[in-house]
């Protein structure tokens, strides 16, 4: 399947932006991943996230129980970042990949946007909402 994606990567010219799973995976698995990930995608991989939207982890208690705030999500990444460039020096890095917290987005910023490749938010203009249209959600 991942050499199927580096090939589709390689026919596109398209890059690759890949998620590890900070919210119910491990750091083992992240830093296989991320091997395997970077040798399929060679030069089209763009950077990984470390968790997808971690602002969202403590909702429900699925991922992580609340409180959970920013400093802890920043203490877990820098542990899977040191671990992941360890194993994989070269390693380009993005995030903060946040749902909601904006301000997450600034603190990132400022504590580790001289380390990373790209700084990300997730935008939903019409929230989640499974009847919006590309005429409701495009601001052009």
């Amino acid at each position: 399947m991942l050499r199927d994606l580096g090939s589709f990567l390689d026919a596109t010219g398209w890059k690759l932006i890949w998620g590890l799973n900070l919210g119910n995976g491990t750091l083992e698995n992240a830093i296989e991943e991320a091997k395997a990930v970077t040798a399929a995608s060679k030069e089209n991989l763009r950077a990984f996230e470390i968790g997808n939207e971690p602002d969202l982890f403590p909702r429900h208690e699925v991922h992580r129980n609340a409180p959970y705030n920013y400093d802890d999500y920043l203490r877990e990444y820098r542990t899977y970042r040191a671990a992941l460039r360890e194993a994989i020096p070269n390693i380009d890095l993005a995030g903060s990949d946040v749902a909601d917290a904006t301000d997450w987005v600034a603190k990132f910023a400022a504590d580790v946007g001289k380390d990373i490749k790209l700084l990300t938010h997730h935008y939903y203009r019409e929230g989640q909402n499974p009847t919006s249209t590309i005429e409701q959600t495009s601001p052009y």
